[in-house]
């Protein structure tokens, strides 16, 4: 057997309910001892993880991007997509909690607004 035949294998991670991607891929790099682009390496995705733990997501991960993800870390696509930030333009006149978004989100999205006028913020899917 050869050295190049021996597949590197990683501790698996679990995601956490309402984790973000950014958090998720640094615990899951650290229980690897990894770094983003090696990560990123093996996954195929060049300087992007580096980006989305900073929630660089302009522009936003691409369904094949978290496909290949998702083989490596071994959490399902569609989960990934659920720790993505939702953005959404708001709004109001007075600072406070979002009363109406723009756009179609389903289910809905709710934040907080911390300055006032149509905001650009980025908020979290509500419970239920």
């Amino acid at each position: 057997m050869k050295a190049s035949d021996i597949q590197p294998w990683l501790f698996r991670v679990e995601a956490f309910e309402g984790e973000s991607l950014s958090h998720f891929l640094g615990r899951f790099r650290r229980a690897n001892e990894m770094t983003p682009s090696g990560l990123a390496k093996a996954a195929g995705l060049g300087g992007a993880i580096a980006r989305w733990e900073k929630f660089r997501l302009n522009p936003p991960p691409s369904r094949q991007q978290l496909e290949a993800l998702a083989l490596v870390v071994v959490v399902e696509a569609d989960r990934l997509v659920q720790m993505l930030p939702l953005t959404g333009w708001v709004e109001r006149s007075t600072i406070g909690d979002v009363t109406q978004v723009l756009g179609d989100s389903n289910p809905p999205i709710t934040g907080w607004v911390e300055r006032s006028q149509s905001t650009r913020i980025m908020t979290q899917r509500s419970p239920g």
